[in-house]
């Protein structure tokens, strides 16, 4: 029988570094999203979970939520499209919570995938760009961009050992990109002993110093879109612009557009309204009801910080992962999953 940890293995691996040279990255990466998800069904149904959701009332609203927004916008295609790739993400997280034997042995893959990736990148930077041309992947390993590839480290460097963290760390400043400072400072946090500590707090400290003037121009520049975007929102506060509309609106580019405003909390409320915050803020308050310090629970607040102030749902490529971590933060904590057989015995 094949088990459901196997196919999260492979596609943690899969996903941020297969694509196809004769297709828009973003689209392949769409499509293998679904497939990743359709697979996941399929063993779901050939096996028999292990726990149970007590997330009935936050995944509904959700989807309610993305279903009135649809309703008042017309059916917008984009809106829609929006909604079906939410909901197959929240069903990855479901299945993954509910039929993981074994979190622990998935997170290598991760490792494993980054490590090819930042390969690529290596002779990417010696001049020879593999596996296709300049139009289908722009130096940045497999990810797509080099940006991508600094939120993919980001999303997953508390779940790596400590010599790969900083390795990545240092590789990704290199490219003038912040995000990665996120999990770092995380990192101060977690895992690692007080000498560790000390040596990554001077290591952030000197890479501050070093890139103020790029990290002050990055900020600048989100200041400015989000102000955009919030206009925008207030011009139909209830409804919002559409959900994934509005990138549309300023850029003029199809469905497969990621993001104008550079971050997921933004996009998100623009496009669905003020209705979301009051669902964010009882989602966060649900999740971190029971916090507990440990390597899910820091991977969880990188992810949050993430979503606030840069734009990882919308790069697809990184949807398994994401999804796959947010599981496992979710199997750690109390009263969200839990065990049948322990409930079944109350």
């Amino acid at each position: 029988m094949i088990k459901t940890d196997w196919i999260i293995k492979f596609f943690l691996f899969a996903t941020p570094v297969c694509y196809l040279t004769n297709m828009p990255l973003i689209k392949f990466d769409i499509i293998f999203f679904q497939i990743a998800t359709v697979s996941l069904f399929i063993v779901y149904l050939l096996n028999k979970p292990i726990r149970e959701s007590k997330l009935n009332y936050l995944i509904p609203a959700f989807l309610a939520l993305g279903i009135f927004n649809v309703l008042m916008h017309r059916f917008d295609v984009i809106a829609v499209n929006k909604l079906l790739n939410a909901t197959m993400f929240i069903f990855v997280v479901y299945i993954i919570g509910t039929s993981c034997q074994k979190p622990e042995s998935c997170y290598k893959y991760m490792k494993y995938a980054l490590l090819v990736n930042l390969a690529v990148l290596f002779v990417q930077r010696i001049g020879y760009l593999p596996f296709g041309s300049v139009d289908t992947i722009e130096s940045g390993g497999l990810m797509g961009n080099f940006p991508r590839l600094a939120i993919y480290s980001a999303v997953i460097l508390t779940s790596l050992p400590i010599w790969l963290a900083l390795i990545t760390t240092f590789i990704i400043v290199l490219g003038k990109e912040t995000c990665i400072l996120i999990p770092l400072a995380v990192l101060m946090l977690s895992r690692i002993n007080l000498k560790l500590k000390v040596l990554v707090g001077i290591v952030s400290l000197l890479l501050v110093a070093i890139f103020y003037k790029y990290f002050k121009q990055s900020i600048s520049l989100r200041l400015h879109t989000w102000k955009e975007a919030i206009s925008r929102l207030m011009s139909q506060p209830l409804i919002g612009a559409g959900w994934g509309v509005y990138a549309q609106e300023r850029s003029g580019e199809s469905i497969f557009h990621d993001t104008v405003t550079l971050s997921s909390f933004i996009d998100y409320v623009v496009g669905v309204g003020i209705l979301s915050v009051a669902w964010l803020y009882f989602a966060v308050k649900k999740m971190f009801s029971s916090f507990t310090a440990n390597k899910e629970s820091f991977s969880m607040i990188v992810i949050v910080l993430l979503v606030v102030i840069e734009y990882p749902l919308e790069i697809p490529r990184i949807w398994f992962t994401l999804a796959t971590l947010i599981s496992f933060y979710l199997i750690k904590q109390k009263g969200i999953f839990n065990a049948i057989q322990e409930s079944s015995a109350a």
